[in-house]
C-alpha cells in the first residue's frame, strides 16, 4: 500500500543526504621572467643566429641573454583552503520536510509495529538534521613547528616535618559510688572540670602529619601514657588532695571501633591484642604506628563522637570495684601523647 509514497520518499532522501562538499576557493599566482642585454648590438643584420655555447663562437660579438625568474610569493590573504565550512543547503531542508511529510502520511495507515519503526526513523532523521545544522567539517590542524622549553622546582624540608596535629580530651561523666563490680564507663559529650576550663568536652580524633623528605620516611610511633586519676578538688582546687588517687583506674580504647584514614595511611594501625583493646597506663605504650608507607596526614577516629544522648562506643574508663573515691571530688589525669620518628632504628 506504500508504493505511491516510494518516489517522494526516495526524492526526499536524495535531497537530504546530498554530500556536503568543501567549496574550492580560487587563488591566483604569478610568475615573471626578465631579459637583460649585456651588450648593445650594432644595427646590422646577422647572416645567421649566433650559436650560443658553440666553440667557434668564442671571441665573436653576440648577445648574451639572461633569464632571471623572480621568486614566487603568493599573497598571504589568498592561501589555498584545507576544507571550508559548509552550511546546510536549502535543498537538504526541503528533503527533510518531504521525508517527514511522507512518513507522517504512511504512519496513518501503518500497524502498531510499523508505527514503532516509523517513530525510530523520525528520531534518526531529526538527529541527522541536528548534526548537519550544528556540525562543521574542519580539517585537522597541521603542525608547523615544535619547540621544547624547561621548567624546574625545588623542595626543602620543614624544620619540624613530623608532628601531632590533633589529640583528644575525655570526660567520663558523674557516677554514684558502687563497689559491687568493676565498671567500664564510656566517655560522654562533656562535663565539669577543675582547671583553666570549667567544662571539658570529649573529642574522638587523633592525627599526625608526616612531611619528611622521601629518604627519611622510615616510620613513626605515636605513644600514649596517663597519670593516676588524682583528687583535683570538689568545686575548685582549694581542697585538692594529690595523695588521693584512684588506683587501677585507666583509659582504654576498643580497637574494632577505631578507623584510620589518610590518602597515604599505608600500614598505619593500632596494636593487635587478644582482647581488642589498647590500654593506657603510666608507662608510654603504642597507640598507633606506621611504617615508611604511612606519611602525609594520618587520622584515627575513635568510634562515634559522643552526644548529649549517646555515649562513646570506643573510649572507656576502667574502674575496679576496689576504688575508694571521695564524695563529689573531681578526679583528673594528664594524658601525654608522644610521637617518635624512626622507631626501627
Amino acid at each position: 500500500m506504500y508504493k505511491r509514497y516510494f518516489f517522494t520518499f526516495l526524492l526526499g532522501g536524495s535531497l537530504l543526504f546530498t554530500p556536503i562538499r568543501a567549496e574550492a576557493v580560487p587563488a591566483s599566482s604569478s610568475a615573471t621572467i626578465q631579459f637583460s642585454n649585456q651588450q648593445t648590438l650594432p644595427v646590422v643584420p646577422l647572416p645567421r643566429p649566433p650559436l650560443i655555447a658553440a666553440p667557434d663562437n668564442a671571441g665573436t660579438i653576440h648577445n648574451e641573454w639572461h633569464m632571471t625568474p623572480l621568486e614566487y610569493a603568493p599573497p598571504l590573504t589568498q592561501r589555498l583552503p584545507q576544507t571550508s565550512i559548509t552550511d546546510v543547503r536549502y535543498y537538504q531542508l526541503s528533503g527533510l520536510l518531504l521525508l517527514l511529510t511522507t512518513i507522517l502520511l504512511i504512519k496513518k495507515e501503518a500497524t502498531y509495529y510499523e508505527k514503532t519503526m516509523i517513530s525510530t526513523t523520525l528520531f534518526s532523521l531529526l538527529a541527522t538534521t541536528t548534526l548537519l545544522s550544528a556540525g562543521q567539517i574542519q580539517a585537522a590542524p597541521t603542525e608547523v613547528e615544535k619547540q621544547t622549553t624547561d621548567a624546574a622546582v625545588v623542595f626543602t624540608e620543614k624544620s619540624n616535618p613530623l608532628v601531632i596535629t590533633a589529640v583528644p580530651d575525655f570526660h567520663f561523666g558523674s557516677h554514684e559510688i558502687d563497689r559491687s563490680a568493676d565498671k567500664d564507663l564510656a566517655a560522654v559529650e562533656s562535663g565539669s572540670h577543675i582547671g583553666t576550663a570549667n567544662t571539658l568536652a570529649t573529642s574522638n580524633v587523633v592525627s599526625i602529619q608526616d612531611d619528611r623528605s622521601q629518604a627519611k620516611l622510615d616510620g613513626w610511633d605515636l605513644q600514649v601514657a596517663q597519670t593516676d586519676f588524682a583528687n583535683a578538688g570538689t568545686t575548685d582546687a582549694s581542697d585538692a588532695d594529690a595523695s588521693d588517687v584512684l588506683t587501677g583506674v585507666n583509659i582504654w580504647f576498643k580497637t574494632p571501633n577505631v578507623t584510620i584514614d589518610g590518602a597515604n595511611k599505608g600500614d598505619a594501625a593500632l596494636p593487635t591484642t587478644s582482647d581488642q583493646t589498647v590500654q593506657v597506663n603510666d608507662q608510654a605504650s603504642t597507640f598507633m604506628k606506621g611504617g615508611a608507607t604511612s606519611f602525609e596526614s594520618v587520622v584515627a577516629t575513635l568510634g562515634t563522637a559522643p552526644t548529649s544522648g549517646t555515649d562513646s562506643d570506643a573510649i572507656f574508663l576502667h574502674v575496679p570495684k576496689t576504688v575508694n573515691p571521695t564524695d563529689k571530688a573531681h578526679y583528673q589525669s594528664d594524658i601525654t601523647w608522644t610521637l617518635i620518628a624512626s622507631p626501627n632504628n
